[in-house]
């Protein structure tokens, strides 16, 4: 038996009334918030900055696309090219004070002319829309407070070393 939506409404008044505010609200908010991945016991996904290998110049930037599941976008940087890619040198977080839900700075490369390049994420449709990505890390034994942070309280950072520093975090949400 087929129902028409406002039968399946007036059958779950609380649910409907539930995901409708749950949607107005994401929606209004401009915020992009973790999805589980699937099969995976609802357990959110894990993101890393971009490999160098995925790091190339489009249009006078550098870019590398993101395409974790519900996370699709762009690693951007404002610098203009000045040489290959070699390596992700580290990965700058603002913690904000708290030990939990910081702010990813951005992604730092090595170029072969000994420049470095700073990579911001950005998600598909924020073109132009300042935000930030927030999220907690993985292993908070590889986030090193930032020796070039004055206060030492703010900042930390993580180099990837090896398979064991992967630097990875989980995505919450991306806005203000």
């Amino acid at each position: 038996m087929k129902h028409s939506l406002g039968e399946v409404i007036s059958m779950t008044p609380f649910i409907a009334v539930a995901t409708t505010v749950a949607l107005v609200a994401a929606c209004s908010s401009d915020v992009l918030a973790a999805e589980p991945t699937p099969g995976h016991d609802n357990a959110p996904a894990l993101m890393a900055c971009p490999p160098a290998a995925r790091v190339h110049v489009h249009d006078g930037r550098y870019h590398a696309r993101e395409t974790l599941g519900g996370w699709e976008g762009e690693w951007l940087s404002p610098a203009r090219p000045s040489g290959a890619v070699s390596r992700l040198e580290r990965v700058l977080l603002y913690t904000q004070g708290a030990e939990t839900n910081a702010i990813v700075v951005n992604c730092t490369y090595g170029l072969m002319s000994g420049h470095e390049i700073d990579l911001a994420y950005q998600p598909d449709g924020s073109e132009g829309r300042l935000g930030n990505l927030y999220v907690d890390v993985e292993n908070k034994g590889e986030w090193l407070l930032d020796p070039d942070d004055a206060a030492g309280d703010a900042f930390r950072e993580c180099t990837p070393s090896s398979a064991s520093r992967a630097c990875r975090f989980f995505p919450i949400r991306y806005g203000r």
